[in-house]
C-alpha cells in the first residue's frame, strides 16, 4: 500500500512536469507586445513580508521602478508634479519581465509603475502560497509602503500613496485581494482571474454536500492544476523537487488532489483564504474586471461573481466587467489584439479613477 501511494505521488509530479511546455501558451495570453520605445526602469530589491509563519525574515522581492520622463528623480527633487502609481503583478509562472510592456505603456500614460516578481518567482526569494493574505498579499502592502516614500508619487496622506493595482490571472487575484485587505488601494484592474479557487479547479462549480453531509466536488481540473504545479517545480538553474517552490501546505493539497481527485477540509480552507471570495465584501476601490470568452480555467462566471459580490456589499462602488475574446484557452482573436484591448481599458480605468 505504501509503495502504491509513492508510485501515485511520483506519477502526479511526473505528469505535472511533462505538461510544463504548455506554459508557452499561457505566457502568450498574459504578455503584451513590447513597445518600440522601451522605458529604462530602475532595478530594485525590496523587502516583502515574513518568509513563513515561523520565519520572520522578510522575503526579497525583485522589482523594477518605471518613472515617466517628466518625473525622473532630479525633476521630482526640484519640485516637479508627482503622479499616481501602479503596482503591476504578473501571471503564474511569470516574473517582472512578463509585464514590462504593460509597464512601459502605463508609464507613457503618465503613471509611476512598480513591476515586481512575486515571492517564489523570478529572482524573488520565498515560497509560493498562492496569494495567501499573510504572505503574497502582505508583500503587496510592503511595496505600497515603499511607494509611499517616493517623492514622484502623489501622496493622499502619511504612508498613503495614490495607488492602483493591476494584474492578470494570478496577478489579478492578487490585485483583488490587496484591495480587500489594504484600504490604501485606490483602483483595481483584474483580468481573467478567479473568485473561488476551489470552484475554479473542480469543474462546473459542483461543491456542496450530499444527504450525509459529506463534501461533494466536481471533476478535478488535473491538466490546469498540473500546469500550475509544474510552473512552480523549480527555480531556474535548480533541480526539480517534489514540492518545488511551493509551501508544504500547498504541496500537500495539490498532491492529494492529483492522487485522489479531491481535497479535504484543510485544503478547502487554504484555497478559500487565497480567493477573492473571502474578501470581496471589503473592496470599495473602483474595480475593472476582465473575463475571457475562451477560458476553461477561470470562466466568465468567476468574473461575474467577483463583480456581484463587490456590488452587493457596496452598491456605490464603481465596477466594470469587460468580456473579451481571449482567456487562458487562447480564443480566436490574436493574443496581441486582446492584450492591447485589455491594456487600453486598464489605462483608461486608472486615468479616470486615479488622475
Amino acid at each position: 500500500m505504501v509503495r502504491r501511494s509513492l508510485q501515485q505521488r511520483r506519477k502526479a509530479v511526473t505528469a505535472a512536469i511533462a505538461i510544463g511546455a504548455l506554459l508557452v501558451a499561457i505566457t502568450s495570453v498574459l504578455t503584451f507586445r513590447l513597445s518600440d520605445t522601451p522605458v529604462a526602469p530602475e532595478a530594485l530589491t525590496l523587502d516583502g513580508a515574513r518568509a513563513s509563519a515561523t520565519d520572520p525574515t522578510p522575503v526579497r522581492l525583485d522589482a523594477d521602478l518605471y518613472l515617466p520622463p517628466a518625473l525622473d528623480t532630479d525633476a521630482a527633487n526640484s519640485g516637479a508634479k508627482a503622479a499616481p502609481a501602479i503596482l503591476l503583478a504578473h501571471g503564474f509562472g511569470g516574473s517582472k519581465k512578463s509585464v514590462s510592456a504593460q509597464a512601459e505603456s502605463l508609464v507613457e500614460a503618465g503613471f509611476v509603475v512598480l513591476a515586481y516578481s512575486a515571492r517564489g518567482f523570478g529572482a524573488s526569494s520565498g515560497l509560493i502560497s498562492m496569494n495567501a493574505p499573510q504572505f503574497e498579499v502582505a508583500d503587496a502592502s510592503r511595496l505600497i509602503d515603499y511607494l509611499s516614500t517616493r517623492s514622484e508619487v502623489i501622496s493622499d496622506g502619511p504612508g498613503d500613496p495614490r495607488i492602483g493595482i493591476a494584474g492578470g490571472s494570478y496577478g489579478g487575484a492578487l490585485a483583488l485581494m490587496s484591495a480587500g485587505y489594504d484600504p490604501r488601494v485606490d483602483a483595481v484592474a483584474a483580468d481573467i482571474t478567479w473568485n473561488s479557487l476551489e470552484q475554479s479547479l473542480f469543474g462546473q462549480s459542483v461543491i456542496s454536500a450530499d444527504a450525509n453531509g459529506e463534501r461533494m466536488q466536481g471533476a478535478f481540473k488535473s491538466l490546469w492544476s498540473g500546469l500550475f504545479f509544474s510552473a512552480g517545480q523549480s527555480a531556474p538553474g535548480t533541480p526539480v523537487t517534489e514540492c518545488g517552490r511551493f509551501t508544504t501546505a500547498w504541496c500537500a493539497a495539490y498532491t492529494r488532489a492529483a492522487v485522489t481527485g479531491t481535497i479535504d477540509t484543510a485544503g478547502a480552507e487554504l484555497m478559500r483564504a487565497s480567493s477573492p471570495v473571502s474578501i470581496t465584501d471589503k473592496i470599495t476601490a473602483p474595480t475593472l474586471i476582465g473575463a475571457g470568452q475562451a477560458d476553461s480555467l477561470f470562466p466568465i462566471s468567476q468574473a461575474n461573481a467577483n463583480a456581484t459580490q463587490i456590488l452587493n456589499a457596496h452598491p456605490d462602488t464603481p465596477v466594470k466587467v469587460s468580456w473579451h475574446a481571449g482567456g487562458h484557452d487562447g480564443g480566436l482573436a490574436s493574443a496581441d489584439a486582446v492584450s492591447e484591448q485589455v491594456l487600453a481599458l486598464t489605462r483608461d480605468w486608472f486615468t479616470a479613477h486615479l488622475a
